[in-house]
């Protein structure tokens, strides 16, 4: 990956890409595990080609070790993670996906551990949040951490 401005277009390349294979998920309301699955897909079909990233849902190793505890004490699962299978140094993304109707509070969560996973022992180089809202018509907000700063990215 060259910069974070291609990160994000191809972030929301990717996004795009679901909304157009998938609307109908979001129409109907069906559970977020089913939503982050086919966004997983939609991420691989660009990060794969692209970068040659692996694109994983609730993934719970760095490199080849398994992760038992998060920072907070918990269980660490991100919903997706693009990466390189058994590589500690080149963890790229960590995402966070909610439909809107969860709430604030959820979506602050969210943040909150994709922070950690930037930060702490996942050492991803970035984290995303999104947040789908539902309905007739379906859309998406993002917000991308680098680190440092939280930036908002093009919605849909």
């Amino acid at each position: 990956m060259t910069n974070t401005q291609d990160l994000a277009t191809q972030v929301k390349q990717s996004l795009d890409l679901f909304l157009t294979r998938d609307r109908y998920l979001l129409q109907h309301d069906v559970s977020e595990r089913a939503i982050t699955h086919k966004v997983a897909e939609a991420i691989q079909s660009v990060f794969g080609l692209v970068n040659s990233y692996d694109v994983d849902c609730e993934y719970n190793r760095v490199g080849l070790d398994q992760i038992k505890r998060g920072n907070n004490g918990g269980r660490v699962y991100p919903d997706i993670v693009v990466h390189r299978r058994g590589h500690k140094d080149d963890n790229l993304l960590a995402v966070e996906v909610k439909k809107s109707r969860r709430g604030k509070k959820a979506i602050s969560r969210d943040e909150e551990k994709l922070e950690q996973y930037v930060r702490g022992q996942l050492r991803y180089k970035y984290g995303l949040s999104v947040v789908f809202h539902v309905g007739i018509k379906p859309r998406y907000e993002c917000r991308f951490f680098d680190g440092k700063l939280w930036t908002e990215l093009p919605n849909s």
